[in-house]
């Protein structure tokens, strides 16, 4: 068949519904926030909310929307563990709300299609929820001030570091961006891979907390995220097995993943990267988890 001059033949891009999900929701929250906040300092242009108590440590967090949602110990003990979820809700600021959020959706839109929403959900939820505990022990033990709250989506950004720098471990930044300059970096023999990206996150966040800037943005949370998201990616077939796993003498986790899903989903999360890093950077690019991947898509063709 003779295609038009002008036809360019484009990869389908990859359905990423709970990303967009995520975003929008943090989106409104945020919305949500500046609202609360405006109404709350200037009573005299909407009906003023009422005032909720806060931490006398952080003067801002005095808005309505902030004492709903933010995470302290004290708050916990007093019975309120949605906030060990809700206190990725609320945001510093403008600065802390887009950088956050900019870079949840980057990442996310990357590990979605790979290890699916639900799982997606999942593993960010969990890492919320390992941070924010650890957060309130932090406080308890001494190590970060009495009833120090904890706000913001950076614990869960950080989970989603962890996952990304395990599945696809040698993938180069950027190989996938639309910007033409992303890609020309990515080409390059010394552009960084999603390996190199956790590991700076792990030195980040050890050295934020090693400083104490900001605990209430999540200094203490921020490893205990990450490993949790690492723990979490390598639970699903991802890396090498665990000790317990080899102790146990359990099988191949790639193979059974692999095993128990249907065509369409081997597809879809699994060949489907492959195949677009294949025609991205060829075949000698590929690793040898994505080649045992090519080859167990002949066996699902078979007994298709």
């Amino acid at each position: 068949m003779n295609w038009p001059a002008s036809y360019t033949l484009k990869a389908p891009q990859p359905r990423t519904p709970v990303t967009w999900l995520l975003g929008t929701l943090c989106l409104l929250a945020a919305l949500v926030q500046i609202l609360a906040t405006w109404t709350h300092s200037s009573p005299g242009l909407l009906p003023a909310l009422p005032a909720l108590p806060a931490p006398p440590a952080v003067a801002w967090l005095d808005a309505p929307w902030e004492g709903v949602c933010i995470l302290s110990r004290q708050k916990l003990l007093e019975g309120q563990w949605w906030r060990l979820l809700s206190f990725s809700l609320a945001h510093a600021g403008f600065w802390h709300c887009a950088s956050a959020f900019l870079g949840f959706c980057v990442v996310s839109r990357s590990v979605e299609p790979i290890i699916g929403g639900w799982h997606l959900l999942l593993v960010a939820g969990l890492g919320s929820l390992f941070g924010g505990t650890v957060h309130c022990l932090a406080s308890h033990w001494g190590a970060l001030p009495p009833n120090q709250p904890l706000l913001g989506m950076l614990p869960a950004l950080f989970t989603l570091i962890g996952v990304y720098g395990t599945v696809l471990p040698g993938w180069r930044l950027g190989a996938a961006s639309r910007w033409r300059g992303a890609r020309w970096c990515a080409s390059r023999p010394w552009a960084p891979r999603a390996k190199h990206a956790a590991w700076t996150a792990v030195a980040f966040a050890a050295l934020w907390w090693a400083t104490g800037w900001h605990p209430e943005a999540g200094s203490a949370a921020l490893l205990p995220a990450l490993c949790t998201g690492w723990v979490y990616t390598r639970m699903l077939g991802f890396g090498d097995h665990f000790f317990f796993q080899r102790m146990t003498g359990e099988g191949d986790p790639l193979e059974q993943r692999m095993e128990q899903m249907n065509w369409e989903e081997f597809l879809n999360a699994e060949l489907n990267p492959v195949l677009e890093k294949i025609a991205r950077h060829g075949l000698r690019s590929l690793n040898a988890a994505e080649r045992r991947i090519l080859r167990h898509s002949r066996r699902k063709l078979e007994g298709w």
